[in-house]
């Protein structure tokens, strides 16, 4: 376990890639597992816990299907347990930054204080996010950087607009 953290710690950092996780299904559900966790934990701060139950699965179907098909495009449909692995492995890891800086952020808004820290660290966690996202799609399509990031804002703007359709009301 410590040695499947401290990969999705790697990728996060730029060091490795999704090629140095096993492919293993067992795997895939457990990462799928604690990424449903937290993102529930995250959104249930300020959204009611169903909400944050249908988007957290709405988002991981929105992702295995992208996935699958951008890597199914590109016939490297081997390649997909790992890269679904490091994506939801290092969204989790981030996600255990992001929880508190939510909360703390939930709360300062809450109270009507300043929140400009909480929410400054978010936007640089979300950022950091994205960075991560366009390495491992790199890597998994053999792609330069450009690529890899450019396909993981497709991502974020696809995964958005479906989300913001399904929840008109979400922000």
């Amino acid at each position: 376990m410590i040695k499947l953290f401290n990969a999705f710690f790697d990728i996060c950092l730029l060091r490795s890639g999704p090629q140095d996780l096993p492919a293993s299904s067992f795997f895939l559900g457990m990462v799928i597992f604690a990424n449903v966790l937290i993102n529930i934990f995250i959104l249930h701060i300020s959204k009611s816990l169903g909400i944050s139950i249908i988007t957290t699965l709405l988002g991981i179907v929105i992702l295995v299907v992208f996935i699958n098909l951008v890597l199914r495009f590109r016939q490297l449909p081997a390649r997909i347990n790992q890269t679904l692995i490091a994506l939801f492995g290092t969204d989790t890891l981030i996600g255990l930054f992001v929880l508190p800086m939510e909360a703390w952020f939930h709360q300062a808004k809450t109270a009507k204080a300043v929140a400009s820290f909480p929410a400054s660290m978010n936007l640089l966690l979300w950022i950091w996010s994205l960075v991560v996202l366009g390495h491992i799609l790199r890597h998994a399509l053999s792609a330069t950087y450009a690529t890899g990031f450019g396909f993981a804002v497709i991502y974020v703007v696809i995964s958005l607009s479906i989300i913001k359709l399904v929840f008109p009301t979400i922000q």
